[in-house]
């Protein structure tokens, strides 16, 4: 039983380890291509809420969660890049 515990811990981490960083750094190339701070308050919190559901539904075992927390993770991390892009190429038309 320890053992799977410790598995489970393990992989909880890993996934952390895995999305968080990229996430934080499409972040901080929004924030520095001039997008609102309004916005980018908005999507960390939702890179906030999506963690904290992936991390609740992993060790309980509850795929609802784990799963609804992989899809706003995987959407994030889409709009951060159409977001990035689309301020890059836009810079002077989309400040605000």
């Amino acid at each position: 039983m320890g053992n799977e515990e410790l598995q489970l811990a393990i992989r909880t981490h890993s996934n952390a380890v895995e999305y968080i960083p990229i996430t934080l750094m499409l972040l901080l190339t929004l924030e520095l291509n001039g997008a609102p701070k309004i916005l980018i308050h908005i999507l960390g919190t939702t890179l906030l809420i999506e963690r904290i559901l992936h991390a609740m539904g992993l060790p309980a075992k509850d795929l609802h969660k784990r799963v609804l927390g992989m899809q706003i993770t995987i959407c994030l991390l889409i709009g951060l890049a159409i977001l990035n892009i689309a301020f890059l190429a836009f810079a002077e038309s989309l400040k605000f």
